[in-house]
This record gives C-alpha cells, structure tokens and sequence, in this order.
C-alpha cells in the first residue's frame, strides 16, 4: 500500500519549521506596527502576500518557532525579548533553546549528536521514510535543519557541548579567508555588521587584500558577535 504524504505532521511529534528562525522572524516582525497581534487576514495585507499554502507553512513555522501565539497572531514575550535585547549571546541562547524545543529538531540533534548530520539527501529520504514529511517540502525542513545547526552549534557533531559563546575567533575566520586567495577565480564574502548588510567581491590577492582592510574595523570596534561577523565566503 503506497504512503500517504499528504499530511505534513510528523507521527508521534507535533510540530517542525519549514524555513529558519531568523526569516520567520522577519515574517512576522510587522506586527509591530499593528500593536503586537492581527488575524491572518490583516497580516495578509500588511505584508502584501497572497493566501497560499506556503505562506501557511511560513506562518505555521513562526508558531513552531515561538515567535507568535494563537490563530490572532499574537508576538510572544520571546519575540520582545529577542527584539529588544543588545546582548549577541542572549539572542544566541534564545535561538538555540528555541531549536531544541521543536521535538523533531531536537530528535535529529541528538540522533546524530555524536557523528554529525549526514548528507543532505540521506536526511532528506530519512525524514519522509520514517516521519512522513511531505517530500514536496522536506528538502526546506532539511535546510532548516542544516542552517540551523551550523549557525548555532559550530561543533555539533564532535560530542557537542555548547559554550555561552559562538562567536567565529578573528583568525580563524582569516585564515579561512586566506585560503581562497590561493584558488583561481573569485570569492564573494557576505558581511552582516552594525553598519549595514553587505556583498563583497574579490577577483585577484589585491582585490581582497582591500577586503580585508575594510572588514577590520568591525572586530577592532568590538563588533565580531554571532549577528555581526562575516558570515561566509564561496567561490563564484
């Protein structure tokens, strides 16, 4: 008899989030304007969307999250509390307790606390074989996952014991950076800092030698937090 994956709950577990913490935050953040709550259908409009099926997911994710309450859509004392606190490793801990109390994101932490999580395929196959995720969405539940993990829990996978903080050390992060000056074609490094959100882009050793200079400010001010760091680099 073939599976049924119409039903996105999970058997035996209530609840997961489709898309990441942060971006259901910034889904649900206009809420401020409207003094905290709005049914669905002023949120539609405050936010200029349409009713869908994934929006519905999107909102369904901001509940899983802790971010809203009830049918109204209420902001929780969790949304003010993150949205009014200037302590990067509260809003870590925040996030990472809000991770870990989602049953099926915890589930799979502690699944593979030990080795790390596989492949993201493999997840994938697992997930819709054993919990029944509708497979038109598990690759998102999966990438949540995968974000979620490497943002929050840097040494997940090597029997992980959280510290207070997260934050990426000023050489190591150089160091990696150092490491694609020595690869051919070009980087693109995306910076989150209290002075903006920006893309940078290097093509050749001088190009990102200028990089460098200009990232360098922001750890000698104090700034290098889990919010505000270079957040990655790739090759393009």
């Amino acid at each position: 008899m073939a599976k049924d994956h119409t039903v996105n709950k999970v058997r035996g577990i209530p609840d997961f989030a489709y898309i990441p913490f942060d971006r259901a935050y910034r889904l649900v953040e206009p809420l401020t304007k409207m003094g905290g709550s709005a049914n669905t259908k002023e949120f539609y409009e405050l936010i200029c969307r349409k009713k869908t099926g994934w929006l519905g997911l999107e909102i369904k994710s901001a509940r899983v999250w802790g971010l809203i309450e009830n049918k109204k859509m209420i902001l929780t004392g969790k949304f003010h509390k993150l949205s009014s606190s200037n302590d990067p490793n509260e809003k870590l801990e925040i996030k990472r307790e809000s991770f870990l109390n989602i049953p099926l994101f915890k589930k799979i932490f502690e699944k593979y606390s030990d080795t790390g999580l596989p492949k993201k395929e493999e997840l994938i196959r697992f997930l819709e074989s054993e919990y029944n995720i509708n497979p038109t969405y598990a690759p998102s539940v999966v990438k949540t996952l995968f974000d979620s993990m490497q943002k929050y829990f840097r040494e997940y996978g090597k029997k992980y014991l959280p510290s207070k903080s997260e934050i990426v050390p000023k050489k190591e992060i150089e160091t990696n950076l150092n490491d694609f000056t020595k690869k051919k074609g070009s980087i693109s490094i995306k910076v989150i800092s209290p002075i903006g959100n920006f893309n940078l882009e290097a093509s050749s050793k001088e190009e990102f030698n200028k990089i460098v200079k200009i990232i360098e400010p922001l750890w000698d001010k104090g700034s290098d937090t889990d919010e505000n760091q270079v957040e990655g680099a790739h090759e393009t």
